[in-house]
């Protein structure tokens, strides 16, 4: 039987451009990646963050974003409606309290 090399082709449904991802983040990300960058939709992107970005044109009709603007917007965004994780009362991760065994436990091993 003879094996293939697997094909250096996008799998399907899967965007070429993320198989040839740079080892780098450029520094203006386009409008299309602009959201996904910052893990939300694009409607809520237009809406709540692209009016208070610069927006940097590319060629004819490109728009792009600078990384340290979106960045900055992340962290504004962050320190006016983060909050910490919610903490386990307990003082470690696998902490057990004793507890005792049921007599029905305890009596159906007699059987």
């Amino acid at each position: 039987m003879i094996e293939r090399a697997p094909s250096s082709r996008a799998l399907p449904g899967r965007s070429s451009r993320l198989a040839k991802s740079p080892a780098f983040l450029p520094r203006l990300i386009r409008l299309r990646d602009a959201p996904s960058y910052l893990g939300m939709d694009k409607n809520r992107f237009n809406r709540e963050v692209r009016p208070l970005l610069f927006a940097i044109p590319i060629g004819a009709q490109g728009i792009a974003f600078d990384q340290l603007g979106l960045d900055s917007w992340a962290d504004d965004y962050k320190s006016r409606n983060g909050h910490p994780a919610a903490q386990s009362e307990r003082e470690t991760l696998w902490e057990t309290k004793e507890r005792r065994v049921s007599r029905n436990a305890a009596g159906s091993a007699h059987r």
